[in-house]
């Protein structure tokens, strides 16, 4: 049984309350991260111990149950989901004020017995838009939907 983790950060010019407005609306994330297809929840917004299904489009597609494991607003929101016997993922978003613009660190971190496929599956290579690709499309929503508030 191993370990494998992604991070990356970025700075975003606004402020950390914004982005997590934006963070916070689970069904706009398929605008800023391109694998993931749809998120299905109970509720409008997510919170402390919110459970959703997210249907991602990786190379390995499918569905599955997730639970926000980690919520500390505005600085911090985390979920895990998986395979118990195979392969757990946590993915979390750290943010960290910087004036009027924000620190944005993404990371996923995953464990099980299957984590040395998930190296092959989940890099910047592989999965555009996963922890460590993406930036784009994840910086341009987050500005317009920023903007909007």
């Amino acid at each position: 049984m191993g370990t494998y983790r992604l991070e990356r950060s970025q700075e975003i010019s606004a402020p950390a309350s914004a982005i997590w407005h934006e963070l916070l609306d689970a069904n706009a994330w398929p605008a800023w991260k391109p694998f993931i297809r749809r998120i299905r929840f109970a509720g409008s917004r997510l919170g402390p111990e919110s459970r959703f299904t997210m249907t991602i489009a990786v190379k390995a597609r499918g569905a599955g149950g997730v639970r926000v494991c980690a919520f500390d607003a505005p600085r911090r929101i985390a979920w895990t989901g998986g395979l118990p016997s195979a392969v757990i993922s946590v993915h979390g978003f750290d943010l960290e004020a910087i004036g009027s613009r924000t620190r944005v660190t993404s990371w996923e971190e995953f464990t099980g017995a299957l984590v040395g496929l998930m190296k092959l599956f989940v890099t910047p290579r592989t999965s555009p838009g996963s922890t460590t690709a993406g930036w784009t499309p994840f910086k341009s929503a987050w500005r317009e939907g920023t903007s909007r508030r």
